[in-house]
C-alpha cells in the first residue's frame, strides 16, 4: 500500500493546488468537454462534493450517473469517515486500477477518481489524486475540530458578541435617525418653499418635505437590515451545520446583484442603440414641429396646402415616426424574444383591436373632417338639433359651445355620418340668410302682407338692409296662406335674439294694420278678431316707452347692423 504522497510548503504545486480549488469554487457548474475513445466530443458536468458548506473538490458525471448524485454520496462518505475517531486524519491511501485511481481513508474506499474527473480540472489524473488526498486529510481535521467543546463554547461567544454589536448598531442608527428628523423638522421643514420656474410650480413644498423624510426613512432601513444580515450570517458560519445555510444567504444577496451587472454589462450594445435611436427620433419630430409651425404661420408656404392643415398633418407624421422607431428598437428590448413577452404583445394587440375600434374611427374621422374643411375652429355649424361655435376639435372629438352656453362634445364619427351646416363660411360673402314663416288668411292681399313683413324687418336693426328682405309664399293651405321671410344678417352670432326682435316687429306691424295672423291653425272665423289694440300694447306690468317713437320700435335692439 503506498503511502500518502505529502507536499512541501515551498513546492510548485502546493503553490498551484490551492488556487486550482479556488477557481473551482467559483465556477461550480461549468460544462466540460471530454474526448471520447471513438474520437466523438460530449460535455461533461461536474458537482462540488460538500462538506460542512465548504466544496473540497469536484466530480464529474453521466447521463446515467449525474454528478449531483455522485457528489452526495463522496461527500456521505467523508462525514463517515470524519465522525469516526478511530481513524486517523493522516490514514490515507492511493491506489492505482487500470486507468483510474481509487482514495481510501483507513479500509473505506471514499472516492474513485476517472480521467474525466482530472480532464473537467485540467490537470493530470495523478495530481488530481494528490489535491483530493490534500483536501480529504484538512476536511477530516476540521470536521473533528469544529465538533469539540471548545470550539462550540467560542463560537457560542462570538456569535453572542456579534449579535451584541449589531443590536447596538441597530439602537444607535435608530436613534440617530430619528434625532436627524427632528432637526431638519424644527430647522427646514417651515423654510422649505416649492420649486417653481417663473410662475409655474413644478414641485410643492410638501412634497419635496415629503422626498426628504422617504429617504431618511429608506437609508435608515438599509443600514438596520445590513446590520441583521451580517449578525445572522456570522452568527450561522460560527457552526458546521449552519455554515452551508450562510453561504446560501450570501448567494441570495451577491446572486440578484450579480446577475444584474452581467446583464447590464451584457445589454450595454443595445441600450447604445436605442440611445441613439431615442436622440434621432426626437430631433426628427422637433425638426417636424418647426417646419409645420412655419406652415400654419405661414412662414412656409406650399401651394394647395392649407395653414390649418399644419398640426393635424404634424400629429399624423410624428406618430408614423414613433412607430417606425418603436419598430426599430423593439428587438433590442430585454426580454423581446421571449415567449412571454410576445404573448404579452399579442394579447395586447388583441384588447386593442377590439376596445378601441369606435376610437380609431373617430381619429380616422377626425382627420378626414379636416381636410375636407368642412368647419374650422370659431365657425358656427348646425349638427343634427345641435347648433354651436366650434370651439376645439380633437383627434376624436369636436366641442361646440350652444348659445345656452352650453358645452356640447360630439365624436367625429358622429360628424362625419352626419349633414353639417356651416352657418359662418356663407356669411363671409352676402351674409347669412335666416327666415320665418306667418300664416294669413285669403281675405288679406299678399301685396299688403308682403309690405308688411318687409316693413316688420326694416324695423329690425340688426339685420342687413343690403341685399333687401324678401318675400316667398310657401303654401297655399286650406284655410290660410303660408308666407316665408327671409331676411340677411351679418353672422350666425346672436341669432336666438335676431329671431326674437324680428319676432316682435312682426308681431307689432300686424296689429298696427289690423291683419290677424291665422298660424298656426285655423278652424273658422272667430267672431272677435284675435289683435291686440295700440292702447293695450303696453298693459301692465309693461312699461310705455318715453319717447313718441312707434311702439313698435321701442322693443328693438341697437347691438348689431
Amino acid at each position: 500500500m503506498n503511502k500518502p504522497h505529502r507536499l512541501k510548503r515551498g513546492g510548485i504545486r502546493t503553490l498551484l493546488l490551492p488556487l486550482l480549488f479556488c477557481v473551482q469554487l467559483l465556477f461550480s457548474s461549468v460544462l466540460y468537454a471530454e474526448t471520447e475513445p471513438d474520437g466523438g466530443l460530449r460535455q461533461v458536468d461536474t458537482a462540488p462534493v460538500m462538506v460542512d458548506g465548504e466544496a473540497l473538490f469536484h466530480v464529474a458525471g453521466t447521463s446515467s450517473y449525474p454528478a449531483l448524485e455522485r457528489a452526495e454520496q463522496v461527500s456521505e462518505r467523508v462525514k463517515t469517515v470524519a465522525r469516526d475517531r478511530s481513524i486517523a486524519a493522516d490514514a490515507i491511501t492511493r491506489r492505482e486500477v487500470d486507468e483510474h485511481i481509487e482514495v481510501y481513508v483507513g479500509n473505506l474506499r471514499v472516492v474513485v477518481l476517472y480521467p474525466v474527473d482530472a480532464s473537467a480540472e485540467g490537470v493530470a489524473l495523478f495530481e488530481l489524486s494528490e489535491a483530493v488526498v490534500s483536501r480529504l486529510q484538512e476536511a477530516l481535521l476540521s470536521f473533528r475540530e469544529q465538533r469539540t467543546d471548545g470550539y462550540l463554547l467560542l463560537a457560542t461567544l462570538k456569535s453572542l458578541g456579534v449579535m451584541t454589536l449589531c443590536v447596538g448598531g441597530i439602537w444607535i442608527t435608530v436613534w440617530a435617525f430619528r434625532r436627524w428628523h427632528r432637526y431638519l423638522e424644527s430647522r427646514f421643514k417651515e423654510r422649505l418653499q416649492g420649486l417653481k420656474f417663473e410662475s409655474f410650480e413644478i414641485l410643492r413644498a410638501e412634497n419635496i418635505w415629503l422626498v426628504l423624510t422617504r429617504s431618511n426613512s429608506l437609508i435608515c432601513s438599509i443600514i438596520v437590515f445590513v446590520l441583521i444580515y451580517i449578525g445572522v450570517e456570522y452568527t450561522l458560519s460560527q457552526y458546521p451545520w449552519t455554515r452551508a445555510t450562510s453561504n446560501i444567504l450570501l448567494d441570495w444577496l451577491i446572486d440578484p446583484l450579480r446577475q444584474m451587472l452581467l446583464s447590464i454589462v451584457e445589454y450595454l450594445p443595445s441600450l447604445i442603440f436605442l440611445v441613439i435611436l431615442a436622440t434621432i427620433t426626437r430631433y426628427c419630430i422637433k425638426l417636424l414641429y418647426l417646419f409645420f409651425l412655419g406652415v400654419e404661420k405661414e412662414k412656409v408656404v406650399l401651394h394647395g396646402f392649407e395653414p390649418e392643415w399644419a398640426q393635424p398633418t404634424y400629429k399624423l407624421f410624428r406618430f408614423f415616426i414613433i412607430v417606425l422607431a418603436v419598430v426599430l428598437a423593439y428587438p433590442y428590448i430585454p426580454g423581446s424574444g421571449s415567449a412571454a413577452f410576445q404573448g404579452l404583445s399579442i394579447f395586447l394587440g388583441v384588447m386593442v383591436s377590439l376596445g378601441a375600434s369606435s376610437a380609431v374611427a373617430s381619429i380616422v374621422a377626425g382627420y378626414a373632417i379636416t381636410y375636407r374643411r368642412a368647419f374650422k375652429i370659431g365657425d358656427m355649424i348646425k349638427v343634427g338639433e345641435y347648433t354651436g361655435v366650434v370651439e376645439d376639435m380633437r383627434l376624436l372629438v369636436t366641442h361646440l359651445r350652444t348659445f345656452h352656453n352650453e358645452e356640447v362634445v360630439l365624436p367625429n364619427s358622429q360628424l362625419l355620418n352626419s349633414s353639417v351646416i356651416n352657418l359662418s363660411r356663407p356669411a363671409q360673402a352676402d351674409g347669412l340668410v335666416i327666415h320665418t314663416s306667418v300664416g294669413i288668411g285669403y281675405e288679406t292681399p299678399w301685396r299688403q302682407v308682403e309690405a308688411m313683413l318687409k316693413e316688420a324687418a326694416s324695423r329690425t336693426r340688426s339685420l342687413k338692409t343690403s341685399p333687401a328682405p324678401f318675400v316667398l309664399v310657401k303654401k297655399l293651405g286650406d284655410y290660410g296662406i303660408e308666407y316665408q321671410l327671409n331676411v340677411y344678417v351679418s353672422g350666425p352670432t346672436h341669432l336666438p335674439h335676431r329671431y326674437a326682435d324680428l319676432h316682435r316687429n312682426i308681431l307689432d306691424v300686424f296689429n298696427e294694420y289690423g291683419v290677424a295672423i291665422m298660424t298656426p291653425s285655423y278652424v273658422a272665423d272667430p267672431a272677435d278678431a284675435k289683435l291686440v289694440p295700440p292702447e293695450d300694447w303696453f298693459a301692465a306690468p309693461a312699461k310705455a316707452p318715453e319717447a313718441n317713437a312707434p311702439a313698435a320700435r321701442a322693443n328693438r335692439p341697437d347691438s348689431e347692423n
